[in-house]
């Protein structure tokens, strides 16, 4: 079973009504889901604070038995990001497939410091723009 997961992930909160002490933020997650309609969002706080916790109740409960890793969503961290080569596979991949259900948008969570990671990454005007045509693109 799911025993050996480790204690953080085996008690995380499923459900956006079982993430606490955010209220008004959960609330708007909610109101975005039940329109399905998702702006860009950042999540910014301290560590703990349920950022990426939301973000993984969000879009359980929008895609359902349906969410699906590398199909409806996509999660990276600062250990995914070594390089332009996460842009051109991870990222790339996923935009370029399809969502398997009646939502015609994913979501790519990005988390702890990989923004910055890539920032860095992108930092030449070249790589900058090859993501931005890559997310334009699908």
């Amino acid at each position: 079973m799911s025993e050996n997961r480790p204690w953080v992930e085996k008690y995380r909160p499923r459900r956006l009504d079982d993430v606490v002490n955010q209220k008004g933020i959960i609330k708007r997650l909610k109101q975005f889901i039940k329109d399905e309609s998702m702006p860009h969002l950042i999540f910014a706080g301290p560590a703990g604070t349920g950022k990426t916790t939301s973000a993984l109740a969000m879009v359980r409960e929008l895609y359902g038995r349906k969410m699906a890793v590398n199909t409806t969503y996509l999660e990276l961290n600062a250990s995914d990001a070594r390089g332009i080569g996460v842009v051109r596979t991870y990222i790339k991949d996923f935009a370029k497939a399809k969502p398997p259900t009646d939502i015609s948008f994913k979501i790519l969570i990005f988390s702890g410091s990989v923004l910055y990671s890539i920032s860095n990454i992108l930092s030449s005007d070249r790589n900058s723009a090859y993501l931005l045509r890559t997310s334009n693109s699908f």
